[in-house]
């Protein structure tokens, strides 16, 4: 996978705040997130004032993991905390900017989705599909199937605002037919034995829900991801941002159809709407047959895929080892460091900014809790072992993480 583009320009730290200053100016200061690692640990943003709290906290966890394992070099960067830049009025970075999703021409440096470097989250679809997916190719069925929820702002009909920029059309009663997963469950009503795909569940967007509701489009259910296993062919189209599902669609051992961008006219190429840090990895027809966002040639190739049913189980196969290897969390993480490792090079703070004090407002504050001393494979036999030094294991501890806050009293605390 590609980890990010080659960086000439060096930054300061006050190039970061000039940066903050601008978002802040035009009222999108909670958009960006600053990380400052030093020795004496990992301080942050307010958490508090972000719409992603998810993505930030898991950042950290990450950062920590990394910080012991391998150590990070002393530096400043900022988190974009959207599900992506670059959609909507976006403010121009003049800094590098880690970011989740872009469409071409933004600037941001792509980063692992939030999900992709959570453990539980990983581990979980991976136990749940690996008995599911040994269902054998000829047993399938050959329809494309789909399930998911009425989300999505990026219409195929959408223009750029700028180099960087896209358009997000809002979901309307009277617009809803537009975009990419509705084009998928209105075709599903033109071919119901080809395509099987519709709304679940909890309606977004409840002034169409009467119109999903009587039109056969939508279902109260939820299929589990393991029932994905009796089709062939599953689809996958992304919501309002990207859709972490497709981690879990690859493992199904199913060949999946993903809705593209198409390229411009004549031209061969196709590219997702939103670009994200797998794109350089996942690749059509290795990994996925690309379709259009219309779906205008959804059908010729589900045909190619009936008439090659060998080459269709052979993608599907190549899909699942691409997730297994480079889709986990281990993998994700390596991605993570890779790109800090090389943003260290690009961000590099004077001996004076690595000695200034952290702003109160962006330390991390452990005054009212509990510290989780014992996640993530830590436990006290590793840490606090005083053969390996008066403070333990030295490797276990990094910002408010310390042999004295875990290990000291009758017992370690753990949460």
């Amino acid at each position: 996978m590609l980890v990010m583009e080659v960086l000439e320009s060096v930054f300061s730290g006050e190039s970061l705040t000039e940066q903050e200053a601008q978002w802040s100016d035009s009222g999108t200061s909670a958009e960006l997130c600053r990380f400052s690692i030093r020795k004496s640990g990992i301080f942050h943003c307010d958490f508090g004032v972000s719409r992603f709290y998810s993505l930030l906290n898991t950042m950290l966890i990450a950062l920590h993991i990394l910080h012991v394992m391998f150590g990070l070099p002393e530096m400043d960067f900022l988190v974009h905390t959207s599900e992506y830049y670059g959609v909507g009025s976006p403010v121009n970075l003049s800094v590098p900017v880690l970011v989740q999703a872009q469409p071409a021409g933004c600037r941001g440096i792509l980063i692992p989705w939030w999900a992709f470097l959570q453990w539980d989250w990983t581990r979980r679809y991976r136990d749940r599909l690996e008995e599911a997916a040994s269902k054998p190719w000829p047993e399938r069925r050959e329809t494309l199937f789909w399930r998911g929820s009425d989300t999505g702002c990026l219409a195929p009909s959408n223009d750029s605002t700028s180099s960087c920029g896209l358009r997000c059309t809002e979901w309307t009663p009277s617009t809803w037919p537009l975009f990419p997963r509705s084009k998928l469950v209105l075709a599903s009503s033109l071919f119901p034995g080809r395509i099987d795909a519709l709304f679940t569940k909890d309606t977004v967007h409840r002034d169409c829900q009467e119109v999903y509701a009587t039109s056969g489009l939508w279902i109260d259910q939820i299929i589990a991801p393991e029932a994905h296993v009796h089709h062939k062919y599953l689809a996958y189209a992304d919501g309002s941002s990207f859709s972490d599902r497709l981690y879990w669609l690859l493992l199904t051992g199913s060949l999946v159809f993903k809705a593209m961008l198409s390229a411009p006219p004549c031209a061969a190429e196709t590219s997702s709407r939103l670009h994200v840090w797998l794109d350089g990895g996942l690749l059509p027809w290795d990994h996925y047959v690309p379709v259009r966002e219309d779906l205008a040639d959804l059908l010729d190739h589900l045909d190619w895929a009936k008439q090659n049913d060998e080459q269709s189980a052979r993608i599907a196969d190549e899909a699942g080892k691409f997730a297994r290897s480079s889709l986990t969390l281990e993998g994700s993480l390596l991605y993570l460091y890779q790109v800090l490792s090389r943003l260290g090079q690009v961000i590099r703070l004077t001996p004076d900014e690595l000695a200034a004090e952290i702003p109160r407002c962006r330390g991390r504050s452990q005054a009212s809790e509990e510290l989780d001393c014992w996640a993530l494979g830590f436990t006290p036999d590793f840490c606090c072992n005083l053969e390996l030094g008066p403070s333990g294991n030295a490797a276990c501890w990094a910002g408010p993480y310390s042999f004295a806050a875990c290990c000291r009293g009758p017992t370690p605390r753990t949460r």
